[in-house]
């Protein structure tokens, strides 16, 4: 029978199903039949310290005929027994157990693949930034996660397991709570738009996960055709961009994204892209030694940012082993945001975290 707990500390509706009543029932193609008996393919399940979520969308009955509305089903995993529990874990629950080092959790998925997330604290919030690739096919020169190549698309389920972990861990070793969400980690979001924008909605529903569209970000290399389609769901997240570069010939060279979507192209879906009034585009800018800094870059950063409500995050470039590159000094980052501000540019910078242990800005990359 399906039993209401009320609401927890994430505003969700909770129901748990007993094996008895709801699972045994199926005995062949249990997604499938999941999804028919509760009315949507929009149905997602992930599996979080030993519990079963069910996301559905729309109204359904339970078995005494009573409604229940728009939420979350749980059916502990001590519940379900062989081939029931083999089968949703190999279709979209994580195979292991999460590992936190320092810094990142490592989330060991069915097929042998590796993927993190990573919370980042400061004073007034909790960050989590999320993977939404095992890999990346786009090869940013700067990037870590793009020397292991791409292999697969994250389940909408995988993306949102990645949060319900982080939440357990803030809670557990923090007693804080997750206020951000960023789609920074390993992976090209748009890339992956069917399952991201799945997981969005998961993540935003007033009766699942409830966090503010204000607090959520999705970063892009610039994926034209993805920006496109999200301006249509107008979902009213903020968008950030990997920009790096304010000319086509460098950015082509550090992000070969560039050579499919040029600058002119990025920026004139970027000026169709609806924002709410106060809303501005995050433009992201790696700072790398020797590369791109000079007062030419910055006058070129700011005649491409015009008209644009927007605001840049400077980034110090994060070496890892096998980059030619080489990590700025303190001062050419310094003397960049100047070059900025004298502009009228609004300018931050992001301080390193997680450099020590791989868990910073390009770093992700788990190779197992």
């Amino acid at each position: 029978t399906l039993q209401r707990t009320g609401d927890n500390r994430q505003s969700l509706i909770t129901y748990y199903a007993y094996a008895n009543d709801t699972f045994t029932a199926f005995e062949s193609e249990p997604r499938k039949l999941f999804a028919a008996r509760y009315g949507s393919i929009d149905n997602d399940i992930v599996l979080s310290n030993g519990t079963y979520h069910l996301f559905y969308k729309g109204n359904t009955k339970d078995q005494n005929g009573k409604e229940v509305k728009n939420g979350i089903q749980q059916a502990t995993s001590k519940h379900l027994t062989g081939p029931w529990r083999e089968h949703f874990q190999y279709l979209d629950a994580y195979a292991g157990t999460p590992t936190h080092v320092e810094g990142s959790t490592v989330f060991p998925l069915h097929d042998g693949s590796i993927v993190e997330s990573v919370l980042i604290p400061t004073s007034d919030r909790l960050t989590l930034c999320v993977s939404s690739q095992v890999g990346c096919k786009f090869g940013c020169a700067f990037c870590r996660t793009a020397t292991l190549g791409f292999h697969r698309h994250l389940s909408a389920s995988e993306i949102v397991q990645q949060v319900l972990v982080a939440q357990e861990v803030a809670h557990r070793r923090l007693d804080r709570r997750i206020t951000n969400i960023v789609f920074m980690g390993m992976g090209e979001p748009l890339d992956n738009y069917e399952n991201v924008v799945r997981a969005l909605k998961i993540l935003l529903h007033s009766q699942t996960l409830d966090f503010s569209r204000r607090k959520i970000t999705l970063s892009t290399v610039g994926h034209v055709t993805g920006l496109q389609a999200l301006a249509r769901e107008n979902l009213g997240i903020n968008l950030a961009i990997s920009l790096h570069a304010a000319s086509d010939e460098l950015r082509s060279q550090i992000m070969p994204a560039n050579r499919i979507w040029s600058l002119d192209e990025l920026f004139n879906t970027l000026r169709a892209f609806p924002l709410d009034a106060r809303q501005r585009i995050t433009f992201e800018y790696i700072i790398i030694h020797d590369l791109n800094h000079s007062a030419h870059d910055a006058n070129l950063l700011v005649k491409r940012l015009h008209g644009i409500p927007a605001k840049v995050n400077l980034i110090g470039f994060n070496a890892f082993n096998g980059c030619k590159f080489q990590s700025p000094t303190e001062a050419e980052i310094v003397d960049f945001q100047e070059r900025l501000l004298r502009k009228g540019l609004s300018t931050s910078l992001r301080l390193p975290r997680g450099d020590d242990e791989l868990a910073a800005c390009g770093q992700l990359g788990h190779k197992g």
